[in-house]
């Protein structure tokens, strides 16, 4: 089997970068699935550095299910099917197009959530909603993501479904960014209508009205699509 060449360059990469580099690759098909990766001395001779800190980012992508070696053969890209972890690259933040797909991520996870919410959502989780709910329309403006991402990870815990909760704490640090992001380019009334579109939300909750929790948040969760592709 050929093995894949190597494109692009980093200026004196760390073991973190040239992994981030390997796995984008992957991650975006560059490196398809059973494909054999280019040799340790390879990757070390592409980017100049010593074997030792190619070990170290080959481990990384080990370690996250990208690759596995095959005893006196090489490195190999792990079939999409046998992975074992997900991963979203908190540098996604930065292009317009990859918050606009996390939005959409996003949706159909946290419509399910709200669901479950209003189904099975006990007075302590509504106290906790209500809680972050208020917190974000009396703070400061430097607190309102924050407490906004907070209103979501107590809808989530609501479910009684950890699995849910455990997600959505995963994808907290990505979808904090993606809420500053879509705050800072959309227009100076986007906090009175983000506000009101939680209210709804919560409303919906407090009530234990299951289709009007997922049609509130499906509301939110497009309308800051919207106010943000009107900003890109």
């Amino acid at each position: 089997m050929k093995r894949l060449k190597i494109a692009g360059r980093l200026q004196s990469p760390t073991p973190q970068e040239i992994a981030a580099f390997l796995s984008l690759n992957i991650r975006s098909g560059k490196y398809p699935e059973g494909a054999r990766l280019p040799s340790e001395q390879s990757i070390a001779d592409h980017f100049e550095v010593s074997r030792p800190v190619v070990r170290e980012a080959i481990s990384r992508i080990k370690a996250d299910g990208l690759a596995n070696s095959r005893r006196g053969s090489g490195l190999y890209v792990t079939p999409i099917v046998e992975r074992q972890s997900f991963k979203i690259d908190a540098k996604v933040i930065k292009d317009p197009s990859a918050v606009i797909k996390l939005f959409e991520l996003r949706l159909p996870i946290e419509k399910s959530s709200a669901n479950l919410a209003a189904l099975r959502r006990t007075d302590y989780n509504l106290e906790k909603m209500e809680y972050f709910f208020n917190a974000m329309k009396n703070c400061d403006d430097h607190d309102v993501e924050k407490y906004d991402l907070q209103f979501h990870l107590a809808i989530a815990d609501a479910t009684q479904n950890k699995y849910y909760m455990e997600l959505m704490a995963y994808l907290g640090s990505v979808i904090y960014s993606s809420i500053r992001y879509a705050r800072s380019n959309s227009d100076s009334g986007v906090h009175f209508k983000t506000i009101f579109e939680h209210e709804k939300i919560l409303e919906a909750i407090r009530n234990k009205n299951p289709i009007a929790a997922e049609a509130a948040i499906r509301t939110h969760i497009r309308g800051a699509l919207k106010r943000l592709k009107a900003k890109i």
